[in-house]
């Protein structure tokens, strides 16, 4: 495991020594803060590589995470139990993760776009975005407007 970023962990792990006689599909990975019960583990993410981001934590509070390698048979017994308390104090902030475009529309004479938030906040809250544009083919960015944090169209 490594700390990434302010508020967020990049976890690695090894795959199993066996596979139970059938191929590795991929990984389930769960995740919980540490004050929560065992019945309140939350799955993060189903993914086929080793390595898994988790964005947005909360600032010295403790978590638990756990691995289950999956085969056609179904999932494995978990790896050991990752406890962990995040602690990000004195770690400036970075700059956010990048919105992602979800529509478009174009007129003759207008253009309207609409985003959803980035991922991870780089361990400050979001407080506006720029809107920039640049003619095909140029490589300079001109500066449009400064949108509220709240609104996701332009």
């Amino acid at each position: 495991m490594k700390v990434a970023g302010p508020t967020y962990y990049v976890l690695q792990w090894e795959g199993p020594a066996s596979d139970g006689g059938s191929a590795i599909t991929g990984y389930k990975f769960q995740g919980k803060e540490a004050s929560q019960t065992d019945l309140q583990w939350t799955d993060l993410s189903s993914t086929n590589v080793l390595e898994f981001e988790l964005p947005n934590l909360k600032a010295n509070t403790a978590y638990n995470f756990r691995v289950y390698a999956v085969n056609a048979e179904g999932n494995s017994a978990t790896a050991a139990t990752l406890d962990t308390t995040i602690q990000f104090k004195n770690i400036a902030p970075e700059a956010p993760g990048t919105p992602t475009v979800t529509a478009g529309v174009r007129t003759n004479d207008a253009l309207t776009v609409q985003w959803t938030k980035p991922a991870r906040d780089g361990g400050a809250p979001i407080t506006h975005y720029n809107v920039h544009w640049k003619k095909v083919g140029e490589t300079e960015w001109n500066k449009i407007m400064t949108i509220t944090n709240t609104q996701k169209t332009f």
